[in-house]
């Protein structure tokens, strides 16, 4: 019913809910609104990513008919199981954003493990850069994980609390044997200031930094063996709307830098809208549609799609 807007301890607004988001009066709450993701965003993302994205070579990441199942513990009757993934066929070309989308427990997360091997597949078959990779195990599976990388929902999570910042980033140089400790050093500064981190972070530990500043780390990390595709999984959900809008700007910079291709699961249609050039929409495990954003969002083909895109909010549209 009412709104009120803090900034560094302070009240700076306040005042019913439709005043505050139609006539914001303090700067500050104007640039939370500004930031906030709109589904209008998908046209701005199609004219300046179209060019770049190659449709015509091999495929980054093809996935056919793959499949996944969970057994479940035994209840009355016979042994029950859970298909978290059920015959998905999709693909992500090389320097494109594709996004999976669905509600909780569509099989988005269980899709992106399994992409990057970090499940193995009941069925279906995985390739990456032409090769199938599906059944890849031991050393040749660890080799390829330098040519993929994940960046997980919660930043805190994922990074050790008993690791300095540069630690962090060269866990993955390190593991490789990449380097020694002074070109790692040396590169755990290139990719801080790539990433935006503020001078002087390197020596600290994550408990020390910001929401946004830790997911900076964790891209950082994800980037140190300089990949050609990254598994987004949420990766801006617990970031509030100024710092997701930021993180966001950075994937897309970075993409453009590097030539990356990201796999971005998310629930966020608004987030969708600002970095997906094509989306994929999944229900209880299936793949019921996709295409081109623009497409999507503009003329879904399924109920279900249609569904959630008139679920978000209108302030979003």
């Amino acid at each position: 019913d009412r709104v009120v807007v803090m900034k560094q301890g302070e009240i700076v607004d306040s005042g019913p809910a439709a005043q505050v988001m139609t006539a914001p009066t303090h700067e500050y709450t104007r640039k939370l609104i500004a930031a906030a993701p709109r589904l209008s965003a998908h046209e701005r993302r199609t004219a300046s990513t179209q060019a770049r994205i190659e449709f015509g070579g091999e495929p980054i990441v093809r996935v056919s008919e793959l499949t996944k199942v969970f057994p479940l513990p035994k209840g009355e009757g016979e042994r029950r199981s859970l298909t978290a993934v059920d015959a998905v066929s999709l693909e992500v070309r090389r320097g494109e954003t594709l996004a999976v989308v669905g509600e909780s427990g569509s099989g988005k997360s269980t899709l992106a493990r399994l992409v990057l091997r970090l499940e193995e597949p009941t069925s279906g078959s995985i390739s990456f850069a032409g090769e199938d990779i599906t059944h890849l195990k031991g050393e040749k599976l660890r080799q390829l994980r330098r040519r993929f990388q994940m960046v997980y929902q919660s930043p805190f999570d994922s990074l050790n609390p008993r690791m300095t910042i540069e630690q962090l980033i060269t866990e993955p140089l390190l593991s490789f044997g990449e380097g020694d400790r002074s070109s790692r050093s040396k590169r755990a500064v290139e990719l801080s200031e790539q990433v935006a981190l503020p001078d002087g972070m390197l020596g600290r530990f994550p408990d020390e930094l910001s929401g946004g500043q830790r997911q900076r780390v964790a891209i950082a990390r994800a980037l140190a063996l300089d990949p050609e595709f990254l598994v987004l999984d949420e990766a801006v959900s617990a970031l509030d709307v100024s710092v997701q809008a930021q993180i966001l700007a950075l994937l897309d910079e970075l993409q453009r830098e590097r030539e990356l291709s990201y796999l971005f699961i998310t629930h966020d249609l608004g987030v969708v809208a600002e970095t997906a050039d094509r989306v994929a929409v999944l229900k209880h495990g299936k793949l019921v549609e996709c295409g081109d954003a623009a497409q999507i969002f503009t003329a879904p083909q399924e109920e279900y799609t249609r569904m959630l895109i008139e679920a978000v909010p209108a302030f979003s549209a």
